[in-house]
């Protein structure tokens, strides 16, 4: 075979094999098209829908009970500390005891005096006129002197700041040698050292939680210990949140003491699965979402239709349709 031929008899065999190589492509393009189509549709279809919640919380007490004193003063003793157990009646707090025992002294004499000048204005009242009515007033006195040693032997004691109930301090805000203002908080007490979770609940999870559904509850701190909780109330308003509206919802969990959980721990709250028996489904991608309105882009006889639809709840991808006038087998649009 000449030089020439040869040349020639390459070159065939090179454009056979380029047009088999353009072949296969074309084949591909196809068959990846193809396969972009049907990855447009689904079928709908009838399963049994699980949903898993799962949210986070905070150990709280069930009760927290603000300790605060009646008298203003200087906080001499703080005696107690955060973490400590009280029971009722217990000192919590003393307030400088001097000026209080200053203005008893002091009401007494008051009241000392004006029971002298009674005795006296009595003793010249047995014989009538003036005596007799200035006698009135100087009870009168006496009365008011009496009442105002009473009010000071009452802050006299109320310097003394007792545990209103018996349970663990929490927090003290009181500090010794500073000055106290009536009515200010001097520490916070777990009533009883109950506890409970805090949980927070999605708007989106609040349908399927109602009050009384059983829960379970682990504690981050002890992650090995799974306790049983149950929803005792939720909020029947939202508490604001970034990106949508978020429930508080209280759980009571009977073990959290045992367990030796504290206020201040976080949780991890898990609902159990909910169940929509042979449920109509399709993915969560064929809706489409306008306004509070949900639609679908039914295939019938090669046409697009656009269904409304009433959709319930949503689990693995997938949303239950719950009214609408779609049937099962029927092809929709995944890109709604």
């Amino acid at each position: 075979m000449s030089a020439a031929e040869g040349s020639r008899h390459l070159r065939v065999r090179l454009g056979v094999a380029a047009a088999v190589v353009l072949v296969a492509l074309a084949v591909s393009l196809i068959a990846w098209r193809r396969g972009d189509d049907e990855a447009r549709f689904a079928v709908v279809a009838r399963r049994d829908l699980e949903q898993t919640i799962e949210t986070t919380g905070v150990v709280e007490p069930v009760e927290a009970a603000i300790v605060s004193g009646a008298v203003s003063g200087r906080i001499e003793i703080g005696a107690v500390r955060a973490g400590n157990r009280v029971e009722r009646h217990d000192i919590v707090a003393r307030l400088d005891r001097a000026p209080f025992e200053a203005a008893v002294a002091a009401a007494r004499r008051a009241v000392e005096a004006a029971e002298l000048r009674l005795t006296l204005l009595e003793t010249r009242a047995a014989g009538g006129g003036e005596a007799a009515v200035e006698a009135v007033a100087a009870a009168a006195e006496v009365g008011e002197a009496r009442a105002a040693l009473e009010a000071a032997e009452g802050d006299l004691r109320a310097t003394a700041v007792l545990a209103p109930v018996a349970g663990t301090v929490l927090a003290v805000e009181a500090v010794e040698g500073q000055p106290y203002e009536a009515g200010a908080p001097i520490a916070t007490i777990n009533a009883g050292d109950r506890l409970q979770v805090v949980a927070q609940l999605d708007q989106i999870d609040l349908p399927p939680v109602p009050v009384g559904t059983v829960v379970r509850v682990v504690i981050d701190a002890f992650p090995a210990t799974e306790l049983a909780g149950r929803v005792e109330t939720v909020a029947p308003r939202a508490a604001p949140a970034a990106g949508g509206a978020l429930f508080p919802a209280t759980i009571a969990v009977p073990d959290l003491t045992t367990l030796g959980a504290r206020p201040g721990m976080t949780a991890t709250v898990i609902v159990p699965a909910v169940v929509a028996a042979d449920a109509l489904v399709v993915p969560a991608e064929a809706v489409r979402t306008v306004g509070r309105r949900s639609m679908l882009t039914v295939v019938r006889d090669g046409d697009a239709v656009t269904v409304e639809i009433e959709t319930g709840l949503r689990a693995d991808g997938l949303v239950e349709i719950t009214a609408g006038d779609v049937r099962e087998g029927e092809r929709v649009r995944l890109d709604g």
